[in-house]
């Protein structure tokens, strides 16, 4: 039986989701999850989850598959494909098992966090896509989503696109720890159907000690309200041990994360990201993948795999110590030069109030850029207090950015640009 959509929404908001037929196959156990879901996922036919021709399992290897929708051994010689490629011919939605796995094992080794590759874990094409995916799987448009105030500038905008109602929490921060107020978090989260937070901060390098996780987990599960979170800047945390939410009972209920490798191993060119969480809030978001019938990419989902060697490199910890060396170093110039700086627990970036120098940020920057060719942003698209501040990256090689905070430092003292010859080779 086909129950119509206003039937199913009535009976998902009453808590009655689990009688709608064929939600039994979208989630593992009866449950009122339904009831936090958008219209997009109470628009999908859960009966047909039954169906196993809609999710096929691969063929054995005996078998001469004449059943795929896909074309099969036609397409590029193998020989002229990257030679780790993996010789498959499509990915289903979702990703393929063995990038489920790979993905699974490195979140597992590296923070302790285990999500089943085959229920808590799906396969996207990059940070943003698996924001967007939760917001089309839980968020009507209309609707509120809690952004912190500064956040990065691709959150305020896939919720605004999506037609949502960004609200905003403010979040200060002290020697590289971010703080916020437990009332106005309250008050919030009642108000919000997805929040969506970073960790380490993008644009401050800020992050949440385990209590602070704690308390955002603990007012999110009493509101119903649920948590996304950014992962993007996980691997570069440069401060303390990164925390993923996964490891936190109290706040694993009410949290899905999205991550990638494209910012802390360098290869955003593969774009491929993963999604992970319980499965009751994976489940929509798992079908609202074969709905839109979504795939990725198998040479990225290759480069991701081959990618997750690179942590236990000692090539890798060069790169981490050199990064610190860097922060300290831009720090400490930047703090020289009198801009007050923010000190970064984590991630690529300083955050530096430049209201101090009774200036716009965007003159601030537009002027560096027009009189001494240095490029750093404006901290006006990262939200509301963002107006005032700037975002300098100190994920630069020293031979580029001791050069921009020369001529950051001319700026400041109103003296002319006079580029030296071999400063300039250095810095090419």
């Amino acid at each position: 039986m086909k129950y119509p959509f206003w039937l199913k929404k009535m009976l998902a908001e009453s808590g009655l989701g689990k009688w709608i037929p064929g939600a039994s196959n979208l989630f593992v156990s009866p449950n009122d999850i339904l009831g936090a879901c958008s219209d997009t996922i109470l628009h999908g036919d859960f009966e047909s989850l039954v169906n196993p021709s809609l999710t096929p399992a691969p063929p054995s290897p005996d078998f001469l598959d004449l059943s795929s929708d896909y074309i099969q051994g036609l397409g590029m010689p193998v020989h002229v494909l990257p030679r780790t490629l993996a010789v498959k011919d499509f990915s289903p939605p979702g990703g393929l098992s063995e990038t489920r796995e790979a993905v699974s094992n490195y979140l597992e080794h590296e923070y302790g966090a285990f999500f089943d590759p085959t229920s808590e874990l799906l396969i996207t094409n990059g940070i943003n896509h698996g924001i967007k995916t939760v917001l089309d799987s839980f968020v009507n448009p209309g609707e509120n989503v809690l952004l912190p105030d500064p956040c990065p500038p691709d959150h305020e905008l896939l919720v605004r696109n999506h037609g949502a109602n960004p609200i905003w929490i403010t979040l200060r921060q002290e020697d590289g720890k971010l703080l916020l107020s437990e009332l106005e978090l309250k008050k919030r989260l009642r108000s919000s159907r997805v929040a969506i937070f970073s960790c380490p901060s993008n644009p401050t390098g800020g992050v949440f000690e385990q209590e602070t996780f704690k308390k955002i987990g603990s007012y999110a599960l009493k509101n119903n309200c649920i948590l996304l979170w950014d992962n993007s800047l996980l691997g570069l945390q440069l401060d303390g041990t990164p925390i993923h939410p996964g490891n936190l009972d109290e706040i694993r209920k009410v949290s899905l994360s999205t991550g990638s490798l494209s910012i802390s191993h360098g290869i955003s060119a593969a774009n491929v990201g993963w999604l992970t969480g319980n499965e009751n809030l994976i489940a929509p978001c798992k079908l609202l993948s074969r709905m839109r019938n979504e795939n990725i990419s198998l040479i990225g989902q290759q480069i991701l795999i081959d990618s997750f060697n690179k942590p236990e490199s000692k090539e890798w910890q060069m790169f981490i110590n050199r990064l610190k060396e860097s922060r300290n170093h831009h720090f400490q110039k930047l703090s020289n030069l009198g801009l007050d700086p923010y000190w970064p627990a984590g991630g690529l970036f300083i955050w530096i109030p430049v209201w101090r120098k009774e200036i716009s940020s965007t003159d601030f920057c537009k002027q560096l850029e027009q009189k001494y060719k240095v490029l750093i942003k404006p901290g006006i698209y990262n939200g509301p207090s963002g107006e005032g501040y700037a975002r300098v990256s100190f994920g630069v090689d020293e031979g580029r950015s001791n050069e921009a905070l020369r001529r950051l430092e001319l700026y400041l003292e109103n003296k002319p640009l006079v580029i030296n010859n071999e400063i300039s080779k250095l810095a090419a």
